[in-house]
């Protein structure tokens, strides 16, 4: 017989992975279901309901971005919000540190505890991890291309975590901080309640991670208001800030052709910083 491939998950210790994946259908050993959950709401047949509370499953006990019955699956304790006391909370868990939370790697049929799974919010493709970037300083047009970011991740402490934080705080996710105190580079607590509360408020599955969704929103926010001749010059709309300020640059080669991103030292200014690891 085969050997199942072993994890360690909060509330699960070691087993079998395939178990952990049968908890959104049946308990491993015994009973069946016609269905298959996906994680959503309103997700799955009538059985499947039933395993997981039928018509209670959009609960979140203790309020930490996972319904009651997702913390099943992942075997996380649906009334602490921070079930191993690691500082993260269950709905942001990462045990592999890939950028991809556990719960999305098991509903997506991957091994959390496995890094560099294939990326299973972008189709498939490969994926771009905390601890990894391609464009290290964001030599490309598109945001989505940027880290992954997240609390304890690789680049948790960055000029990444400093531009999502300006936008952040632009956009009034703040912690009533001034802008200089907020936006520090590094991705701590408040930064990451200010990503939930940001994902939360454009339709983005709450999770805490700046991954390519969060990136593409976060572009949404820039305006562009003129142009230096080598730089598309990009303000930031929020009601913390000035409409007509320089915030980001991007990077105009010929003319024509868009290039790399680079961020206004402080809001306003001509003197530029490269995406990085240093922030």
């Amino acid at each position: 017989m085969k050997r199942l491939t072993q994890i360690s998950l909060p509330g699960f210790g070691q087993l079998p992975l395939v178990c952990i994946l049968a908890a959104t259908l049946t308990a491993c050993g015994g009973g069946t279901t016609t269905g298959e959950a996906d994680g959503e709401s309103g997700g799955g047949d009538s059985d499947s309901q039933s395993l997981i509370g039928g018509e209670n499953e959009e609960i979140d006990t203790d309020n930490d971005g996972l319904f009651d019955f997702e913390e099943a699956l992942i075997g996380t304790d649906p009334l602490l919000p921070d079930t191993d006391n690691d500082g993260v909370t269950d709905d942001a868990e990462d045990s592999d540190n890939d950028g991809v939370a556990n719960l999305t790697e098991i509903l997506a049929g991957t091994d959390p505890a496995v890094a560099d799974n294939p990326d299973t919010d972008t189709g498939g493709e490969d994926t771009q991890t905390a601890d990894r970037c391609d464009d290290f300083n964001s030599d490309t047009p598109e945001w989505a291309d940027n880290c992954w970011l997240h609390e304890g991740g690789t680049y948790a402490t960055s000029s990444y975590t400093r531009g999502v934080q300006r936008i952040l705080w632009c956009q009034g996710f703040d912690n009533d901080q001034d802008l200089n105190t907020f936006a520090d580079g590094i991705f701590g607590s408040n930064t990451d309640q200010a990503v939930r509360d940001f994902q939360d408020a454009n339709d983005i599955r709450i999770d805490g991670v700046v991954g390519p969704q969060t990136w593409g929103k976060l572009f949404e926010k820039l305006t562009l208001i003129s142009n230096d001749g080598a730089f598309d010059v990009h303000t930031i709309d929020g009601p913390n800030c000035d409409s007509s300020t320089a915030q980001f640059y991007q990077e105009v080669e010929g003319g024509i052709e868009l290039k790399g991103w680079k961020m206004a030292e402080f809001p306003g200014s001509t003197n530029l910083i490269d995406f990085g690891a240093n922030p």
